[in-house]
């Protein structure tokens, strides 16, 4: 009995090797079609423009208690200059100043806005953040009164009220650390990334 001599490797697997760069094509396309759902929310990428001195009818979402919310709240940046004298007793690290942002906050006295992060951005496009621990003598958190910041959420996504009731609108004046000689052209304020509250400044 005569056997057929089997061909090579190549012949034998041609048309695994001609349709594998079109699988590898495929499952690259499918898997970037995730990467924007993973990262997206990773950065500040929507943003909800006002200029300075003006109000902005702020939201975004969040979740609490197990159950999507919308947080509304109205914002107004009402001055940035540098921060005055005395603001501090700890000395500030060398070669940088502080600025004081004065903001104007509305908002009912149930929407969560403990946990808000302010920055301001140079001309260069470098953001600097408002870290409430790195100086004394600031508020924990930028955007609520100390003494009644209303409800927070927590960790677990529970909702622990304030002691006491906060008023419809307030004023604020964190102060930021910036490298001195930085002029400021934005404000950023933000809860939940990627939307976020920017206030261009003359």
């Amino acid at each position: 009995m005569t056997r057929r001599a089997r061909g090579t490797w190549w012949a034998r697997n041609r048309l695994g090797v001609v349709g594998l760069p079109v699988a590898l094509l495929a499952a690259l396309a499918a898997s970037s079609e995730r990467i924007p759902t993973y990262l997206w929310p990773s950065g500040l990428h929507a943003p909800q423009r006002a200029p300075a001195g003006e109000w902005l009818d702020f939201a975004d979402d969040y979740t609490a208690d197990g159950l999507e919310h919308t947080r509304a709240v109205r914002v107004r940046v009402d001055s940035v200059e540098p921060a005055p004298a005395g603001w501090t007793t700890q000395e500030l690290p060398d070669g940088t100043v502080g600025v004081q942002v004065r903001l104007t906050l509305s908002a009912a006295p149930d929407v969560p806005l403990v946990g808000c992060t302010l920055a301001l951005r140079g001309a260069d496009g470098t953001r600097y953040d408002h870290l409430p621990g790195a100086v004394a003598d600031q508020g924990f958190s930028p955007c609520v009164p100390s003494d009644a910041p209303g409800p927070m959420v927590g960790l677990d996504g529970s909702v622990t009220p304030s002691d006491a009731p906060r008023p419809a609108t307030w004023t604020t004046s964190p102060v930021v650390l910036v490298p001195e000689g930085t002029d400021p052209s934005e404000v950023v304020l933000w809860w939940e990334m990627p939307d976020y509250a920017s206030f261009a400044l003359d």
